[in-house]
């Protein structure tokens, strides 16, 4: 892996691997790694908006939607949504959610997508969040 990396969130879009944001042990990141396992090649790919770890993300459409994560700018969880199309390889921000939260589940279902639980400047969430991206909504 071009950075190594903890805090990170992957996602698998065409058989190849994304590996996004984190912390390197020293810096905050907001670069994206894509990794083809058929090649053994890693390729820097668009930054995401923000310098994010601790963030999620899920595969819809083949696009890459992340949630949340820690903001180390502001030392807070971030509330962010943000879609990253391999294919144009480009990020967009999409509406947030009603709740930062970071550490948190997430996952896909039926094209929609689940936040589930997190952390929030030092309270632990129970809370659920769905977010569809076809209307870009909760």
């Amino acid at each position: 892996m071009p950075t190594p990396r903890t805090g990170h969130t992957s996602s698998v879009v065409n058989n190849k691997i994304y590996v996004i944001g984190g912390w390197n042990g020293s810096e905050k990141l907001k670069t994206v790694s894509e990794y083809d396992p058929l090649t053994d090649i890693w390729t820097e790919k668009a930054s995401m908006p923000s310098s994010l770890c601790f963030l999620k993300s899920s595969v819809v459409n083949e696009k890459i939607y992340t949630v949340g994560g820690w903001n180390w700018e502001s030392e807070l969880s971030s509330n962010s949504v943000s879609e990253y199309s391999p294919k144009t390889d480009t990020w967009i921000e999409k509406t947030p959610m009603l709740s930062p939260r970071s550490e948190a589940g997430c996952c896909q279902i039926d094209g929609k997508i689940y936040v589930i639980s997190g952390f929030n400047h030092g309270i632990w969430l129970n809370s659920v969040e769905v977010y569809n991206p076809t209307n870009d909504d909760e």
